[in-house]
């Protein structure tokens, strides 16, 4: 999957704009790389598109160590990030999940939970 059809992805299942879609993609691959062991950010990011390949790997930091964030921190960091109202952001990190899921089919498993509360 290239990264206009990620993107589309992402538009289409959380009712965004192109612009809006990119923002929550960089929000959620922020928090998603922090969330992951450096082996585990790795392997997913040998399975993304070129441009965000280059996108995770700037997130790199020697030394980093798996970093947790409550659901409602999460959300909001989406929300300010993509400059889109929290409803739109409850909604857009499972359109972003989904799209990996989808770039990557023939790679690791992406299992991610979004929970509300």
């Amino acid at each position: 999957m290239d990264e206009n059809k990620f993107l589309r992805e992402v538009e289409a299942r959380a009712g965004l704009n192109r612009e809006q879609a990119y923002k929550v993609t960089l929000a959620v691959f922020q928090e998603l790389h922090d969330r992951l062991s450096p082996r585990e950010a790795d392997d997913l990011a040998a399975q993304l598109p070129r441009e965000f390949k280059r996108m995770w790997h700037a997130m790199d930091a020697p030394g980093r160590e798996v970093r947790r964030t409550h659901t409602r921190d999460f959300l909001r960091h989406v929300a300010d990030v993509a400059e889109i109202d929290e409803l739109k952001a409850g909604k857009s990190p499972v359109a972003a999940v989904k799209a990996l899921q989808i770039a990557n089919s023939q790679g690791i498993p992406i299992y991610v939970t979004v929970h509300r509360g």
